[in-house]
């Protein structure tokens, strides 16, 4: 089985849920006994879907055909996961509870919005690393504070008046919390922080379940905008199944394609995400226009799906001639822009930075 056969068979049993006429066709093949599910756990859990995926299996009453030691350890995993998840939930609860006594509103994002919102069937199927949300950038400062003031701890470097060269603070954590925290001002990385701004997302926000989420219109744009800006998909030609799995389950959500077919700032990106989403789950309901563009830009994808190896050794290529083409440049911005001159002075003059960037090599993909 290659690395693209086994991403199309996850996709289709990931996809079940929605179009349960497709388990005749995946029944036959998990019956034939000629899956590599060496390869298949491997595959999805490096895509941190492999509890959907079990889960999907097992509301298709699939199970049978696979080893019975592997839905032994899928069920325990999945426990494990839905253990934590409902311990992200109550520290969520815990956070707002917090936050609202001084006049704070979290909008919670991301996979802890889908816990909190029931997104998906069943809590065990969304693996959560941080707790996201977002408050009003005025606040951040005193957010953070007042989370200090209860045991949280930064595990980075704050730097007053550069909001606009990052969208949230410093990672928190609590030695006696399961997940750390991320304060976010802004959901986009710069320059298109403006695309959806803390502003849009409150004006439109849910109540769900007692806590506050985006629509899933805006949901849905920042998954797609998360996807292929915050971690470079466009660009890198990374394929991200636990991504591109929210944004096909939110895509049977109300006026979500709408909203996504309106959305105009980053249109091949856009269209690249939603052609990889319709292939990968063979998703019929989703329209994209079929250009020339569209097909000789979906070349990075088609290496990543079919070149994986291949793939990798040319994203460390961009990513190192990136960073040494940055440093020079900045340099010069400095010798004629106050606003850089600072920008890198209080980089430089701050010791804990330098830790902070030397990790980022190492976390680079």
């Amino acid at each position: 089985m290659t690395y693209k056969e086994g991403l199309y068979f996850i996709g289709a049993i990931l996809s079940l849920s929605q179009h349960p006429e497709r388990k005749e066709s995946l029944k036959e093949q998990l019956a034939s006994g000629a899956l590599n599910w060496d390869k298949l756990v491997q595959i999805s859990s490096g895509h941190m879907v492999f509890q959907a995926l079990y889960l999907n299996l097992q509301r298709a009453d699939l199970l049978e055909y696979l080893p019975k030691a592997l839905v032994n350890y899928a069920a325990a995993l999945t426990q494990l996961n839905r253990n934590r998840n409902n311990a992200i939930i109550k520290q969520a609860k815990s956070l707002q509870d917090l936050l609202s006594k001084h006049g704070i509103t979290p909008i919670f994002l991301k996979g802890t919005a889908h816990l909190l919102e029931n997104l998906y069937q069943d809590i065990g199927e969304r693996l959560v690393g941080d707790i996201d949300f977002l408050v009003d950038p005025e606040q951040i400062v005193q957010t953070a504070e007042i989370l200090r003031t209860n045991g949280y701890e930064p595990k980075g470097v704050f730097i007053p008046n550069e909001q606009q060269h990052s969208k949230h603070y410093p990672r928190l954590v609590h030695p006696d919390k399961i997940a750390a925290l991320e304060i976010h001002w802004a959901v986009i990385a710069n320059p298109y922080q403006d695309t959806l701004t803390y502003q849009d997302i409150y004006k439109d926000k849910l109540l769900v379940n007692g806590f506050f989420v985006p629509s899933y219109p805006h949901q849905a744009i920042h998954n797609m905008m998360n996807t292929q800006i915050n971690d470079s998909g466009f660009l890198k030609g990374k394929i991200m199944m636990r991504q591109f799995y929210d944004g096909f389950v939110l895509s049977f959500k109300p006026e979500v394609l709408l909203a996504l077919s309106n959305f105009k700032p980053v249109y091949y990106r856009k269209n690249g995400y939603l052609k990889l989403i319709q292939m990968i789950f063979k998703a019929g309901h989703i329209s994209v226009p079929e250009t020339k563009s569209l097909t000789f830009l979906m070349f990075r994808y088609v290496m990543s799906i079919d070149f994986p190896k291949s793939n990798r050794f040319i994203n460390e290529l961009i990513y190192f001639s990136m960073r040494f083409i940055h440093y020079p440049k900045t340099i010069i911005q400095a010798c004629y822009k106050k606003e850089v001159r600072l920008y890198i002075f209080r980089r430089i003059s701050n010791p804990a930075w330098y830790g902070q960037h030397l990790r980022s090599y190492k976390n680079r993909t």
